[in-house]
């Protein structure tokens, strides 16, 4: 995980709340993310409930949905565009687990409070995934 400071003026935040059980509805949220990031939007991703378990480096690495790209590819491809990442402080303790329930966090992601994501969506356009 990264302690870096994150930006104060997001353009658009997108909350993923989806995971396992919804992963249709997941990488939606990382391609529109994606999509948003490529024509220079300032983009924060903010991960919470089950779709914690994107945090885990080890989670997202097939293509299970046919035409888009695995979760894995959808977070270096952002990465690479300035995209930031955060996961809620609880929730990552709580779903960011494979089946051993180990979680190796990703190292460019930052945890943070649901009440960042909160405060935030009074002045940046948010979408719930």
């Amino acid at each position: 995980m990264s302690d870096s400071p994150k930006k104060e003026n997001y353009q658009l935040q997108i909350i993923i709340s989806s995971g396992k059980d919804n992963i249709s509805k997941a990488i939606l949220g990382f391609a529109f993310a994606l999509s948003a990031a490529s024509v220079n939007t300032s983009v924060v991703i903010f991960f919470t409930m089950e779709g914690a378990c994107w945090t885990d480096s080890e989670m997202g690495h097939d293509k299970p949905v046919e035409g888009f790209e695995s979760i894995e590819t959808y977070w270096n491809l952002l990465a690479e565009l300035g995209a930031d990442f955060e996961g809620c402080t609880s929730c990552v303790e709580n779903y960011c687990n494979d089946i051993n329930r180990v979680c190796t966090p990703r190292h460019n992601m930052i945890l943070a409070g649901l009440s960042s994501a909160a405060i935030r969506s009074f002045n940046t356009q948010t979408i719930v995934f």
